[in-house]
């Protein structure tokens, strides 16, 4: 009997040293989010804020809808006359982060486990093992970490050059290598060098940091590819990759001098936030609890079965700690998005690939960006839900025959 009060002693104490150390992590957190160095947003005199009224006033069907349920959520608007488009315009403008900082409210902000950290890392690094039977690695550290694969002899083919063809992956919230695993391979065994810039906010493992911005992120990159003469560039966004990809491209395309230097050759996105709906959503996610984000998940996922409720508890849940609170405050959420009528003529060809379930973008609430801005024979579509393209049996079919062309 005293062994096993010993024992049972032992186990409270360090299960109560346990929870002490998460929750001391997770005020410092707190406070370091409050204090993080967050994005300069761009003023609403710079007209983007007009393209985005003008997206949320012609939306109709199940995007409507979702932009109704983001006003309700977010802001407690319940009167059936006050629950409209036009409402949402008006919250929108009020509401700009030009003019209001946001507040992060404790309750809303849950703590992020520092095992699951280290479990991220360390699977992170396994996965780095891993990739080095095919590739050598280097890691250059600037304002932000940047990951470089090329291919090893025994995989490359006689035409390999370095960096004659670069692709660079703005990966999704947690930045997790072994999500990429899968494509780093495809691109490796087709003569592509990789760059894997990681986004220290929206980074799940110990190298989580937030000191830097979108802006801090995209120029470093930029740096990185000036240093070493690359030239030529090929784009894959994943998930929160998206608005990197937005802010990227158009600090490229915007500058002449930078775009006669660095030439992007073409854009992969994979099931990415991009539209005005998706957007105006996450920038507002600090406003309204955790359950409510999963209710809004859980409203957006068509088909919905037990493996997608528990996936959505679990994407709602990250959303709510210092991963998508960093992120929001860093991004510029509502500048940088793919609007329905962007004008822009893209002198390379941009694929897409949804995920029919995928409560961030589909082919349904999201129609009018597909038709607008994409080439028909460029959409690429699979039943199922996020971030189930990077695992699909179909990635190789469909991404790796197209690449294997340039």
């Amino acid at each position: 009997m005293r062994k096993r009060f010993k024992f049972i002693l032992a186990s409270s104490s360090i299960g109560g040293l346990y929870i002490l150390f998460e929750y001391y992590v997770h005020k410092r957190r707190t406070k370091q989010i409050k204090e993080q160095k967050k994005v300069l947003s761009k003023s609403p005199s710079c007209g983007t804020l007009d393209r985005l009224k003008y997206d949320i006033l012609i939306a109709e069907g199940i995007e409507k809808e979702d932009m109704l349920i983001t006003l309700k959520e977010c802001f407690d608007v319940d009167n059936p006359e006050e629950l409209s488009l036009e409402t949402l315009t008006k919250v929108l403008h009020d509401n700009h982060p030009s003019k209001k900082d946001t507040i992060i409210d404790d309750f809303i902000h849950k703590p992020l486990p520092f095992t699951i950290q280290i479990t991220m890392s360390i699977a992170n690094w396994l996965t780095f093992k891993i990739l080095e039977s095919n590739c050598n690695i280097e890691t250059y550290e600037g304002d932000c970490i940047i990951h470089s694969f090329f291919p090893k002899k025994n995989i490359r083919s006689d035409k390999y050059v370095k960096y004659k063809k670069t692709f660079i992956l703005f990966a999704g919230l947690s930045g997790s290598v072994v999500q990429l695993f899968k494509l780093i391979n495809i691109l490796v065994k087709n003569d592509y060098d990789i760059l894997l810039p990681m986004y220290g906010p929206g980074d799940i493992s110990l190298n989580h940091n937030l000191n830097h911005n979108q802006y801090d992120y995209c120029h470093e990159i930029i740096k990185f590819l000036l240093k070493q003469d690359i030239r030529n560039i090929h784009l894959f966004a994943w998930s929160l990759g998206g608005i990197k990809y937005l802010c990227f491209e158009s600090l490229i395309l915007n500058d002449k001098s930078l775009s006669s230097k660095i030439k992007i050759k073409t854009v992969h996105l994979f099931e990415p936030l991009l539209t005005s709906r998706a957007v105006i959503d996450m920038h507002f996610t600090s406003r309204r609890s955790i359950f409510r984000t999963i209710q809004i998940v859980n409203s957006r996922t068509r088909k919905n079965n037990l493996k997608y409720l528990l996936l959505n508890c679990i994407m709602g849940y990250f959303i709510h700690t210092v991963l998508g609170f960093g992120c929001a405050n860093s991004t510029d959420y509502l500048y940088h998005t793919e609007h329905k009528q962007n004008n822009i003529v893209y002198p390379y060809e941009r694929y897409l690939y949804i995920s029919t379930n995928d409560f961030l973008f589909n082919d349904t609430a999201d129609k009018h960006v597909i038709e607008n801005n994409f080439n028909k024979e460029n959409v690429f579509s699979r039943i199922g839900y996020h971030g189930g393209w990077l695992r699909s049996s179909q990635l190789e079919k469909t991404f790796g025959s197209i690449i294997s062309q340039n």
